[in-house]
């Protein structure tokens, strides 16, 4: 459904051949395929409770047969990096299910198969119902997520004056951040097409407003 350009018309007359009757069941089942269609919409509204469906989210976990896994090799161990610790953490607290090293291995290996686009992943294999979203269709902020993710690290060590990271942008420090202060950012996000328009971000002190 997220993939039809008129999939709003297309609902709308589904919609209208199913009676309104005890009984009558209309299911939607989709990726999701970026944020402001009518899947989209259709799906928020439903976790809120309003409209006429409920929601019902799916991770690649819950996949029959237990079938996203692979295989390890005699005395192969797979070691988990922060974000896969993470995920493994939260996906026991919120589905009671534990991922394996050989889940893990399936993941990282279905990751690296969607090179040069890897955020596709989280798009065709969802693992929450917020960022499978933020994902899809073109977005941009996937590329950056490592580099929030390494923000409570860097406050505590030494940076240099400038830094170049892998997409090939400039980072430049005024002053180095001291743990445990609270920052505020301002971001000007970019167009997801790539040459169209830059990223920029500066995060200023919360007493005296320089930046840092």
């Amino acid at each position: 459904m997220s993939e039809k350009g008129d999939a709003a018309t297309i609902l709308q007359g589904l919609e209208q051949a199913v009676p309104d009757v005890p009984g009558a069941i209309l299911r939607i089942e989709s990726t999701a395929n970026g944020r402001g269609d009518v899947y989209h919409m259709k799906y928020r509204m439903s976790e809120k409770g309003l409209g006429r469906y409920r929601a019902k989210f799916f991770p690649w976990w819950f996949a029959l047969d237990d079938e996203y896994k692979k295989a390890l090799k005699p005395g192969e161990e797979v070691s988990f990096t922060d974000e896969e610790a993470e995920l493994i953490e939260r996906v026991h607290e919120l589905y009671g299910f534990k991922l394996t090293q050989e889940h893990i291995k399936w993941r990282r290996d279905k990751i690296a198969s969607f090179e040069p686009n890897p955020e596709k992943f989280w798009e065709e294999y969802p693992e929450d119902p917020e960022t499978c979203f933020l994902q899809s269709g073109h977005s941009v902020f996937r590329e950056y997520l490592q580099l929030l993710s390494d923000v409570r690290k860097r406050l505590e060590g030494k940076q240099p004056m400038m830094e170049r990271d892998m997409h090939g942008m400039h980072v430049k420090f005024w002053k180095m951040p001291k743990s445990g202060r609270a920052y505020a950012m301002a971001v000007d996000c970019a167009e997801a097409e790539k040459e169209k328009s830059n990223l920029h971000a500066g995060i200023l002190g919360e007493i005296d407003g320089r930046g840092v």
